[in-house]
Formats: structure tokens, sequence, C-alpha cells
């Protein structure tokens, strides 16, 4: 059985770190984290220091998270 990604992680330069993907509100829930919802990005924000957590919960259940980093937009 092949299962996809279970959480996106993107990072932007500003400290944030916006969380989607089908683990993102259960990774936020359990590790009791302090996140926004966002309409625009369509996932939870919260701060990129957190971020090794999420990825170690994802790992603690043996599901797939991926880290990225944000494009800039083009001028």
């Amino acid at each position: 059985m092949t299962r996809g990604v279970w959480l996106f992680i993107t990072l932007d330069q500003r400290g944030i770190a916006l969380l989607r993907g089908d683990g993102a509100h259960q990774a936020v829930q359990a590790l009791g984290l302090t996140a926004t919802w966002s309409r625009f990005g369509r996932g939870w924000v919260l701060e990129h220091r957190h971020v090794p957590d999420v990825v170690a919960y994802a790992q603690s259940r043996h599901e797939l998270a991926v880290v990225s980093n944000r494009r800039e937009a083009a001028s």
C-alpha cells in the first residue's frame, strides 16, 4: 500500500510556518500548539520554531512530512 504525504510544511523568511494536509490539524492539537487558521493559505500558521516538533510527531506516527521554503514572488 502506498501512502502519500501526510503533512506539508512551508516556511517563510518572516519566521512562520504553514501546515497543510491531512495531518495538519491533528499535529497542532496533539502537540498543544498555538496556531491560527489561514483562509488564504488554507492551513494552520504557527511559529517556525515548532517545526522540529511537528516533524518528530509525524515521524512517530510513521507518516511523511515534507518541509519546504516558500518561493518568493517574481518581480
